[in-house]
């Protein structure tokens, strides 16, 4: 089974409610929670050794808040 497969399992509605509920698309103009949560499935089918490189890294560690 490929990813586009399980992920036409999980209805639209589901992923905007978790997306409200965890406020992860607040600010956000490019990387929307829908699409982090593709990448973390793909990282999981992947067997765990996915890396953020290997999958978008720099657009994701651009989107993680910065400390300080």
């Amino acid at each position: 089974m490929k990813a586009k497969d399980l992920l036409a399992f999980i209805p639209e509605g589901d992923l905007a409610f978790l997306a409200a509920q965890t406020q992860v698309d607040h600010q956000v103009k490019k990387l929307s929670g829908r699409v982090m949560f593709q990448l973390l499935l793909l990282s999981l089918l992947d067997g765990g050794r996915a890396s953020l490189e290997r999958h978008g890294g720099t657009l994701l560690l651009a989107a993680l808040p910065h400390p300080g």
